[in-house]
């Protein structure tokens, strides 16, 4: 009994390590893309509303998700400051600002002339 015990225990923590390990990539990669695809989507509809206050409160809505894009972008850095990947293969950090994302596809040029 003890040593089934003592299996399904070492096969709980192998099962947690493979989870976050890589479970955690494909999740954090799906809540950025998910963040940006909402933010594109509140970004058309902003463009596309007639009525001011709606359109102020989706111009709010937006706002609030920017800490959230932030945060992911951060934690994104620090993961691959830390990654085995880089490490290797003596790449220099990145740049804070994500290369494969166009920026004019997440924030049109409505929001740049907002300023």
């Amino acid at each position: 009994m003890y040593r089934e015990k003592n299996k399904l225990e070492k096969m709980k923590l192998k099962r947690l390590y493979q989870i976050a390990k890589y479970g955690f990539e494909e999740q954090h990669l799906e809540r950025i893309d998910n963040c940006e695809l909402i933010l594109k989507l509140m970004w058309q509809n902003a463009m596309n509303e007639k009525d001011s206050y709606k359109n102020t409160q989706i111009l709010k809505e937006i706002l609030s998700l920017q800490p959230y894009l932030s945060s992911y972008y951060e934690a994104t850095k620090e993961v691959m400051k830390e990654s085995n990947y880089m490490k290797k293969y003596n790449i220099p950090e990145f740049e804070t600002r994500r290369n494969d994302v166009d920026a004019g596809s997440v924030v049109p040029d409505y929001e740049r002339t907002c300023y």
